[in-house]
């Protein structure tokens, strides 16, 4: 199945719909936080597929961070889902000055290539890279009730060697 699921961020629904809607969204694909509506797209639409089959989407490319992840891919792939393409952000062809993500999911066993980035891998994981999955990240202590901008941030990712990682506490 092939899709460009609408966007409508997750404070926005109840306020389009209704917080009836709202709330049979979340009763219906719990577990799940506050999310867009791209995320209940890649739930349901992985539902319907049948074993072997394919789902395409486009996303924005918050799809693979916080909340959206762990009520969408993570779920996803905890059922079986295998991200086997995807290209984790790259801008809208259109007008909208947004970045999107495009991700491919196979239901069941994918014994074929994977393709992240148009570059071959050994997994594509559902934060739309190819590390080997070590669970969920956990918050520094020494960080805990700070609220960060990334806005603020210089690079999209930090680094940690193993000498380094014993600084934190």
């Amino acid at each position: 199945m092939l899709g460009n699921p609408p966007f409508l961020g997750g404070q926005k629904l109840s306020g389009n719909y209704g917080t009836n809607f709202l709330e049979y969204l979340k009763y219906t694909y719990k577990p799940i936080g506050a999310v867009d509506l791209v995320t209940y797209f890649f739930r349901r639409i992985f539902d319907i597929i049948k074993l072997n089959g394919f789902q395409s989407l486009i996303s924005t490319n918050t799809i693979a961070q916080g909340s959206a992840r762990e009520g969408g891919l993570d779920v996803i792939f905890s059922n079986n889902g295998v991200i086997n393409h995807a290209i984790r952000s790259m801008k809208w062809p259109g007008q909208a000055a947004v970045e999107v993500s495009l991700i491919t999911i196979h239901k069941g066993e994918w014994k074929n290539k994977f393709i992240l980035d148009n570059k071959s891998v050994d997994r594509i994981t559902p934060y739309l890279d190819d590390s080997e999955v070590m669970g969920k990240p956990m918050p520094l202590k020494k960080q805990l009730g700070k609220k960060f901008s990334r806005k603020h941030c210089s690079r999209k990712r930090i680094y940690i060697t193993p000498r380094r990682s014993f600084s934190f506490d």
